[in-house]
């Protein structure tokens, strides 16, 4: 692609202004269904979600995006299987458990990836604001401040329920 963009010179540019504008739009929407105001249009940080949203270099983000967060500790889940995975991470949580950690978050997480529909936009939204939020509350005393803080160093506040 970047032989491409260079042959185009500038005008490569008139083809994907347009698309970013548009990863604005879907992450905007994303963030008004998730119950947030929208991102800050100037910040670094959402052009480049922006650009991600767009499906521009999307193969590429999604790889790196993808071994920044899970590493690549789970090579093994890759060749074994999901079935594997979600024994694996049973026995992180008895684990933890039996050592005297808190794995109440982590038990959280496992049952929220194995429910039926839960990643789905307008009910994980429903599911936040029901029953999620409130648990993550009990298990780590002052999670919405601290979610709210994060809102506000991204210039976000949250809507609808409090």
């Amino acid at each position: 692609m970047a032989p491409r963009a260079k042959a185009m010179g500038p005008g490569f540019l008139a083809h994907t202004l347009p698309w970013m504008g548009l990863g604005y739009a879907v992450l905007s929407a994303k963030d008004f269904l998730r119950g947030r105001t929208p991102r800050d249009p100037t910040d670094l940080q959402t052009l480049l979600e922006s650009i991600a949203q767009t499906g521009f270099l999307a193969p590429a983000s999604d790889a790196v995006s993808k071994i920044h967060a899970e590493g690549v500790g789970r090579i093994d889940e890759m060749i074994l299987g999901t079935t594997y995975g979600e024994v694996k991470d049973l026995a992180k949580i008895v684990g933890a458990y039996w050592s005297g950690e808190d794995g109440g978050k982590k038990t959280l997480d496992l049952v929220i990836s194995n429910t039926p529909g839960a990643n789905i936009w307008y009910a994980q939204q429903l599911l936040n604001i029901t029953v999620i939020d409130r648990l993550n509350e009990t298990i780590s005393p002052g999670f919405r401040a601290r979610q709210d803080a994060y809102f506000a160093s991204r210039g976000q506040k949250r809507i609808g329920p409090q």
